[in-house]
């Protein structure tokens, strides 16, 4: 009677083996004629993350609606791919698609536990990582024979298609590992804080121990389920050769160092107003896709962004007004690339309201128009020096004009500078297109500061900044790369040079032997308006510029020593690796003058530097 049985069961099983791939070969032909279903498969490309990396490697911000960072083969460590392998599908490199054992071994073992067991709960599959791959790609979680066929059908075309290792690369970024992360380098992030690079072996088995049964094997959850489940992964591992057998049991021995799944946070350091600036139409063609899969390298140095925002925060509860705000921005004058910009202003408004004077924010480029008219930076002119109420005329140094309240008495040197500051004005401004008259009421915001003093600090040479080096696709092809338009020069270089020279203490400044490079002395400079403080700092690579609103100017001996501090601290934290010293320009000449009556003749030991 028993062995009529076993007959019987064998037959069955038999039959069921030959009408299963009698139903095989006729969806192969009836799904081989669909085309345009398959085609839509191959064109598949899960969706990725936008991410946005600070020049110093920081991941800033991130946009997704659904969280996964796509990652080429090449970057997918050899151990998690062979981790994953062996968890899911031993035979990956070998099958043409599905795995005729292991359907046959699963059918046997599913008609046992439902003949004998009477339990479909435990009836178990034998998909392939490719079968995996497509049911995914299909999102079709019906459960039928005809879906199992369909899947199964596909799978082979695809294999045909496709290299196994692109198969796998699609695998490894499709397939959802629990807590909201979709592929590999999203689950690496959620569950460990890393990348996949930084990860050990055996945090790599348990990435690969979770498509199983993601929602059920969080270890934050189900500690002992997960562990048990990685180490059998591991045993896997051992089993197809990839670590030996000691290694691991050594493996099984450690516990699972899990980052809480409410301690991560979607990174998101990135200024909204940046964020608008670096997806403008102008680094992207017409086809590009903007909304998924971009990783975009920006110029922007967050650690000292950090650095900056939190000295701002602690000088605006010194100063304990509720109007306080602060726009900065440091730039490279090399480049252009804004390394920090910190706008509290809303959308960077017009907050510094002026007069086109002498005395104004616009005074370097006064004094630019009387170095214009032939004046040495040392030779003496008769000003007007205002003392509380009194006024009396005075023979001071250019230099010492400009860093004193005094005024040029000249009517005819004054005239000349007028000029020169209004056209530089209407030229930087608006190409000309707005004509200014003198001690005229206007309103700049930081930007129109630096269209104003970046050609004083680039020795006359057009400077437009930016804020994206590149930008990569999710197959890391780069689809953007910044390229400078060449040098357009605006103001003679002698005279910004010399301009330039005006915001630095010459007794700290001293000159190479070979008379080309300046190295840096202690060069800012700072206007008051009302409540509002116009501060910049530079070396001869990098300049910070800030405009801070609603400040205490009766404190203002401390206000200009915290500015110093913060700027100094953060040029150093860009400036680092790059060359600080002042490139003299051609036309000038460096010559030592006596300190105290600035002639270049009698100068014994009592000198400074000036330029010629």
């Amino acid at each position: 009677m028993f062995l009529k049985f076993i007959t019987a069961l064998f037959s069955l099983f038999i039959l069921a083996a030959v009408s299963f791939f009698v139903a095989l070969i006729f969806m192969y032909f009836y799904y081989t004629k669909d085309t345009f279903a398959f085609e839509n498969i191959l064109k598949s490309q899960p969706t990725s993350a936008n991410r946005f990396f600070s020049e110093d490697g920081v991941l800033i911000a991130e946009e997704y609606d659904v969280h996964r960072i796509y990652v080429t083969d090449q970057n997918i460590p050899q151990y998690l791919k062979l981790a994953f392998i062996s968890a899911e599908d031993k035979s990956f490199f070998d099958h043409p698609g599905f795995d005729f054992k292991s359907i046959i071994r699963a059918t046997s073992q599913n008609i046992y536990n439902y003949l004998f067991l009477r339990d479909n709960s435990r009836l178990i599959g034998a998909s392939t990582i490719t079968q995996q791959l497509i049911k995914n790609l299909l999102n079709d979680n019906e459960r039928t024979f005809a879906r199992k066929l369909k899947e199964i059908i596909y799978a082979i075309k695809l294999e045909r298609s496709l290299s196994k290792d692109k198969i796998l690369e699609l695998y490894l970024n499709e397939i959802y590992l629990g807590r909201g992360a979709f592929g590999i380098v999203a689950a690496s992030e959620k569950y460990f804080g890393k990348t996949l690079n930084e990860l050990d072996i055996e945090e790599m088995a348990l990435l690969a121990a979770l498509p199983k049964a993601p929602s059920n094997y969080d270890p934050q959850e189900n500690y002992e389920a997960i562990k048990e489940r990685r180490d059998w992964v591991l045993d896997r591992m051992a089993e197809n050769g990839v670590i030996t057998k000691l290694v691991a049991e050594i493996m099984q021995g450690s516990k699972i160092n899990y980052v809480d799944s409410d301690l991560y946070s979607k990174p998101n350091l990135l200024d909204g107003s940046i964020k608008d600036k670096v997806k403008s139409n102008l680094y992207f063609n017409a086809n590009t896709d903007r909304n998924y899969g971009l990783t975009y390298f920006l110029t922007i140095n967050q650690n000292a962004t950090d650095y900056v925002s939190d000295q701002i925060n602690n000088l605006g509860g010194m100063q304990n007004r509720v109007d306080f705000s602060a726009d900065i921005k440091i730039i490279s004058l090399i480049s252009g690339r804004t390394l920090v910009e910190i706008q509290d202003s809303q959308k960077n408004t017009k907050n510094y309201n002026i007069n086109t004077n002498a005395r104004s924010i616009l005074r370097p480029i006064y004094f630019g128009g009387i170095l214009s008219s032939g004046i040495d930076l040392n030779k003496k002119l008769l000003s007007t020096k205002i003392d509380t109420t009194d006024t009396y005329p005075s023979l001071v140094t250019l230099r010492e004009l400009f860093s004193s309240n005094a005024a040029v008495a000249d009517k005819n040197l004054k005239g000349k500078a007028e000029v020169y500051l209004l056209e530089y004005l209407q030229d930087k401004m608006h190409g000309g297109d707005i004509t200014y008259n003198w001690d005229e009421k206007i309103e700049l915001n930081l930007d129109d500061v630096l269209s104003l003093y970046i050609p004083i600090l680039t020795d006359g040479l057009l400077l437009e900044t930016y804020y994206v080096d590149k930008i990569d696709d999710m197959n890391g092809n780069q689809i953007y790369l910044h390229k400078d338009d060449g040098i357009v020069k605006l103001l003679e270089s002698d005279i910004a040079f010399k301009v330039k020279s005006l915001f630095c203490n010459m007794e700290e400044i001293e000159i190479s032997k070979n008379n080309k490079y300046a190295e840096q002395g202690n060069c800012f400079y700072y206007h008051q308006n009302q409540d509002k403080l116009f501060y910049l700092r530079f070396t001869g690579n990098v300049a910070f510029f800030a405009i801070i609103s609603g400040v205490n100017l009766q404190k203002e001996d401390h206000l200009i020593t915290v500015m110093n501090d913060i700027a100094s601290n953060s040029l150093d934290l860009v400036d680092k690796m790059q060359l600080s010293d002042f490139l003299i320009p051609d036309k000038i000449n460096a010559q030592q003058i006596n300190k105290n009556t600035g002639s270049r003749y009698n100068y014994t030991d009592n000198y400074v530097w000036e330029f010629f």
